[in-house]
């Protein structure tokens, strides 16, 4: 096991860490962050918060959010004992984040409308910028689009200016996200296209496989299979996705979907899918992955996967409604993609219903049952 060298300074320890992860060293980086974050004194709250806030940005990085979160908490309570606001700052809105990608919507809301305002600069248009764009992140996943529309409005306003024009492509993959989830296709194309092209000009590998993971999923919903594969296989050509496991996580998610539309079911993999938590990746790839695959169960005639398939995808966002507040939790079950999940949900159970109906007996059947006290003949379950 790997050791910080403990004549280094906490500086010195710290690049070791991040070199460690840009190498892709991220078992050894993990390691080592934990064992410069137990040499820290417990009267260096600086130190201990930028130790914590690294091993914070790791466990996101590698997929692992919830693992984030208490990382986050410390590191910001010692970043407001060392009486440093913009790291504060920083810090509620990497905490949002980290609660978007797990569908905790509403507390994210709440961190950034309470907590991470209260330390915004009046006079800091940047920090103004960054703060309503994870706002706005937070609404479209609650499926608030009028409260996600009203911030975006004003992110679309101050990033006109012209020392913010290179966060555009930030903004235009939000409100591709956004028209994504509402089901506006043709509209959202073109701004996910170009916000893609500006990446790609600016050296933003992540952005990039962000904007062409956003395209998959209407590719596979739409039976587009040649496009939705050859998309997919250009994003698992690039080497650069291994420094990436989080997204990675998601192109995998992504691929062995495109397998099931494809009839490529491998029954061990489909076992300990079944029993797979959600440990790592974002928690709505995973609802969108079951629900793929109960598309593509039902597209083969596999109808009993097809239930079990959608039955997890339902539980998934009826877990995130339920965190949600009333007002917010009303807009989600709202949201056209969910709204169409727990319709097909509530058709799949009014089959399954349906087949477990007794049949209309015959006469002769209802002497039979009863003389036998014989339950009536049901209809073969699916």
């Amino acid at each position: 096991m790997n050791s910080p060298d403990q004549n280094l300074t906490f500086s010195d320890q710290q690049k070791e860490f991040y070199q460690k992860i840009s190498e892709g060293n991220f078992s050894t980086a993990l390691e080592l962050g934990k064992k410069i974050l137990d040499q820290i004194s417990q009267d260096q709250p600086n130190m201990i918060a930028e130790a914590h806030l690294g091993l914070a940005h790791l466990y996101c990085h590698l997929g692992r959010f919830s693992e984030s979160f208490p990382h986050y908490d410390a590191a910001y309570e010692n970043f407001e004992k060392a009486g440093d606001n913009l790291a504060a700052l920083n810090t509620c809105q990497n905490l949002g984040a980290a609660l978007i990608e797990k569908g905790e919507y509403e507390k994210a809301i709440q961190l950034l409308e309470e907590k991470a305002k209260q330390h915004l600069s009046a006079d800091s248009l940047l920090e103004q910028i960054v703060h309503s764009m994870h706002l706005a992140l937070a609404f479209i996943g609650a499926g608030s689009f009028p409260e996600a529309q009203k911030v975006l409005g004003n992110v679309k306003a101050m990033i006109e200016q012209e020392s913010f024009r290179h966060l555009a492509p930030y903004y235009q993959l939000m409100e591709g996200r956004s028209l994504l989830i509402q089901g506006k296709y043709t509209e959202a194309f073109p701004i996910l296209k170009e916000a893609g092209n500006h990446f790609s000009e600016m050296g933003d590998l992540a952005g990039e496989i962000e904007v062409l993971l956003a395209f998959t999923a209407p590719l596979l919903e739409y039976q587009l299979f040649q496009e939705a594969q050859q998309l997919i296989e250009k994003i698992s050509a690039r080497e650069e996705l291994k420094q990436y496991p989080a997204l990675e996580h998601s192109m995998h998610l992504r691929r062995l979907a495109l397998g099931a539309f494809l009839g490529k079911w491998v029954p061990s993999d489909l076992e300990l899918l079944q029993g797979a938590g959600m440990d790592q990746g974002r928690t709505e790839d995973w609802l969108q992955f079951w629900f793929h695959l109960s598309l593509a169960a039902t597209r083969i005639g596999e109808k009993k996967l097809s239930q079990l398939f959608l039955h997890r995808a339902k539980e998934i966002a009826t877990q995130i409604e339920n965190k949600l507040t009333s007002k917010h939790a009303a807009f989600f079950h709202r949201r056209p993609d969910i709204a169409r999940l727990f319709r097909l949900a509530e058709t799949k159970a009014k089959e399954v219903t349906e087949t477990m109906r007794p049949s209309e007996p015959t006469k002769e059947a209802e002497t039979a049952e009863a003389a036998t006290l014989a339950p009536p003949m049901l209809k073969k379950t699916l």
